[in-house]
């Protein structure tokens, strides 16, 4: 039997009551594409976002690959790559990168089904947030689907800690929360510069919208060569990421937030472990953490069976009653 708070049963009677999105799976009522350059290849690409039926997941397909296996799987275990972005691959090789962004975008619309074309190995970076794919998903229409959404519920606290892509201490951690809901607070610290230490709490659902998904990645002017150099950050610009030197920030119109920061960062992490295959129940403790520690992180919860259970809201209702 699990063994939750007074707060918890109180919360999920109140949302069972009042939100759709709880009780059934999701996806797009109309297929939508965009096309922009991905921000590492510099490549022109093309997205397309097609409904998929319940049950399906989320599952990206390289249209561009005609040998072999071209589909593939929006999930912790398929990520390869996690240096300044998510990637994901199968076995045949089939690579999608930088995925961060609308993995956040469907998680913030709590979308469970959908079929990802792109015809290259990145997707669009558009502004370098999740905001204009959010107008996609919404401009296509959201779709209730008859299957009960399933929910990831943490059972034991999960830690882990590593160097950082800076050489500092970082840890990414999960925790059992006494609410029916996902909340996330997030650290980052880059001192001697006009970032310095910042920190954010969030609750996945609240003003997802205007608060999270406008925040835009960004990168350090000192380190674009070197990221060229290795084949990274080919199409960085102005218009699809924030530019920092040292104590200034190079963009025309400066920041949507002053904390815009430690904000795209909770966004990736929010993408990052929407790849856990289902929405989370829980509180996650990003401190300093990144892509690859936030894939560690799953990795070390689906490492025990005991760390979580998979159940439904409406199949939680009827055990706390």
């Amino acid at each position: 039997m699990l063994q939750v708070g007074q707060n918890f049963v109180e919360d999920i009677d109140k949302e069972l009551n009042s939100a759709d999105w709880l009780i059934s799976e999701k996806t797009i009522a109309q297929s939508i594409h965009c096309r922009d350059i991905g921000i590492h290849s510099g490549e022109e690409v093309e997205m397309r976002f097609e409904p998929a039926p319940a049950g399906t997941g989320i599952k990206f397909i390289r249209d561009d690959i005609n040998d072999g296996n071209n589909v593939i799987d929006a999930t912790w275990d398929e990520v390869e790559f996690t240096t300044l972005c998510t990637e994901i691959s199968n076995d045949d090789n089939a690579v999608v990168a930088t995925i961060e962004h609308v993995m956040a975008a469907l998680a913030g619309k709590g979308i469970d089904n959908l079929y990802i074309h792109v015809n290259g190995s990145e997707l669009p970076i558009l502004d370098g947030s999740s905001k204009e794919f959010l107008f996609l998903l919404e401009s296509a229409g959201i779709q209730t689907q008859s299957q009960a959404r399933k929910f990831l519920k943490i059972l034991k606290p999960v830690e882990v800690c590593a160097k950082n892509e800076a050489n500092r201490h970082a840890c990414a951690r999960l925790f059992p929360i006494d609410e029916w809901c996902f909340q996330l607070d997030m650290r980052i610290n880059f001192p001697n510069t006009i970032i310095g230490e910042q920190k954010f709490s969030y609750r996945l659902g609240d003003d997802f919208n205007s608060e999270i998904a406008p925040a835009r990645t960004y990168g350090f002017v000192n380190d674009v060569a070197t990221l060229q150099s290795h084949g990274l950050a080919k199409g960085a610009s102005h218009q699809n990421a924030i530019a920092v030197n040292g104590n200034q920030i190079m963009n025309e119109g400066g920041l949507r937030f002053t904390d815009e920061f430690v904000r795209h960062k909770l966004l990736d992490a929010i993408g990052d472990l929407y790849l856990a295959g289902k929405p989370i129940i829980g509180r996650f403790e990003g401190d300093c953490s990144g892509h690859g520690l936030n894939n560690q992180l799953l990795h070390a919860l689906f490492s025990d069976p005991s760390n979580y259970t998979i159940i439904s809201a409406d199949e939680y209702k009827k055990i706390v009653n």
